[in-house]
Order: C-alpha cells, then sequence, then structure tokens
C-alpha cells in the first residue's frame, strides 16, 4: 500500500512516520509501545521506506516538532505541549531542541498519577477523552458516544463532572510549569476548542498558584489537525536528512 501511494508522487524524496510509540533513534526500533498498536515493535520502517530517506518519531513529539517549527513554539527555548486526545500525551522542547528522552517519548504526561480519581490512576485515561466520556455516561445511563454532545450542555450533574475533570488537567500543567519551568505550554487537541476552555485552564491555575503563569503562558497549538504530520516532515527537513521541502 505505501509503495502505491509514493507511486502518486514522483516528487517524494523522503518518507515520516509519527507512530504512537517511543522510538529508539540509536536502535531504529519502536519502544514503549501502546497496547492498542503491540506489533510496532516488528516494524522496520526503514525498509518500508524502500530506498527513500526516512525519519520516524513519537506522535505527541511530532506535535511539539510542528509547533517548534512552524507554530506557536517558534522562536522560545522551552516549550511543553500537552495534547489531551484518548488520552493525553505531551512533548518537551529545552533550550531549543527535542528532548525524547531515553525511550523517545518523553513528555508522556497523560502517565503521572493520580491520588483521587474514579477510572484510572493515570491522569490520561482519567482525564482525557475517553475518561470524562466514560464519567459522563456513568451518571447518564451510556447515551453519549461523543464529548461535543454534552460538553454545553445545561446539566448541573454534566457540567460538575467537565469542571473537575479539567481540574485535573490543571493541575497536571502546574506540575509541568513546576518542574520544566517552560516560557510557554501548549494544549491541542479536539476538546481544547471549545468555547472557553483555554480561559477556564488559565482561571483554574490563576486559583491553584498565580506564580505558575508569572512567566510561561497558554495557549493553544497552532497544528492541532495535522500537527503531526508537519512535525515528522519538519524532522526530515532539519535533521540533515534532506534540505528541500518535498517530503
Amino acid at each position: 500500500m505505501l509503495k502505491e501511494i509514493i507511486s502518486q508522487f514522483p516528487d517524494v524524496d523522503g518518507i515520516g512516520f509519527s507512530i504512537a510509540a517511543g522510538y529508539d533513534q540509536q536502535m531504529q526500533k519502536a519502544v514503549s509501545i501502546s497496547r492498542s498498536v503491540p506489533d510496532l515493535g516488528e516494524i522496520d520502517f526503514n525498509a518500508l521506506g524502500n530506498g527513500f530517506e526516512v525519519a520516524v518519531e513519537n506522535d505527541v513529539n511530532s506535535f511539539a516538532l510542528a509547533e517548534l517549527y512552524a507554530g506557536n513554539a517558534k522562536g522560545l527555548s522551552n516549550v511543553a505541549v500537552v495534547v489531551i486526545g484518548t488520552s493525553i500525551g505531551g512533548g518537551v522542547i529545552i533550550n531549543g531542541q527535542l528532548f525524547s528522552g531515553k525511550k523517545g517519548n518523553a513528555g508522556e504526561f497523560g502517565a503521572t498519577l493520580l491520588q483521587d480519581y474514579e477510572v484510572s490512576p493515570f491522569v490520561g485515561a482519567e482525564a482525557g477523552c475517553r475518561g470524562l466520556l466514560t464519567k459522563a455516561n456513568r451518571i447518564s445511563g451510556d447515551r453519549y458516544s461523543l464529548i461535543e454532545e454534552f460538553y454545553n450542555l445545561d446539566d448541573p450533574e454534566i457540567q460538575a463532572v467537565i469542571r473537575k475533570n479539567n481540574r485535573q488537567i490543571s493541575a497536571m500543567i502546574g506540575n509541568i510549569i513546576a518542574v520544566l519551568g517552560p516560557e510557554r505550554v501548549l494544549i491541542g487537541g479536539p476538546i481544547t476548542k471549545e468555547v472557553g476552555y483555554l480561559e477556564e485552564q488559565i482561571e483554574n491555575l490563576n486559583q491553584i498558584e498565580p506564580e505558575y503563569l508569572e512567566f510561561c503562558d497558554i495557549m493553544r497549538c497552532k497544528h492541532t489537525d495535522k500537527g503531526a504530520l508537519i512535525g515528522v516532515a519538519s524532522k526530515l527537513t532539519r535533521d540533515e536528512f534532506l534540505h528541500r521541502d518535498k517530503v
């Protein structure tokens, strides 16, 4: 299938893979693999490239690269990127460079722990979209299949669930600021597009500790929808693989 796709674009010089796993750049192998895609560790991505230059990166680290090179982290040195999807992922920029860590997936903020939880002790499973949906359905008789079906409902019980969920994410962001000291935290993912979401996170942080935002601001990602694609393409063109724009 990949060969068929490439054949439609004769000017392609490189291929990028943004994957739901860490990627050990020295071993050239996927590690710390999501349970939903257990076979990633068996894939030889360089062989899939069929002679083209290949870049492989963790999916949320790809988002961070997109923001660093062509988004709302451009020109900054120290940034944390938080992507709220089914779970919660992240990427860390330190001194203008992506910090990947030993397993190639540093910034897994959703893997941090909670003491007070309903669904999971992990922030991502508890407060990501799947966790929020689970909690909303527990009080509504499994009525919903999408966040947007209930996020703005005038229902006090549902809104109480959402407010608590958002405070859990705010606390996670506060911890990120305290530990990493970034100039900016960028948040992305479909739920962050909801009216008032960003403002609520900022207000929550101000209530927890105003000093968090004294030297750090909170913004939305510029490239929420195609961030992974833009990021891994940036890796191809900037990591001395290619020096042109045909990726």
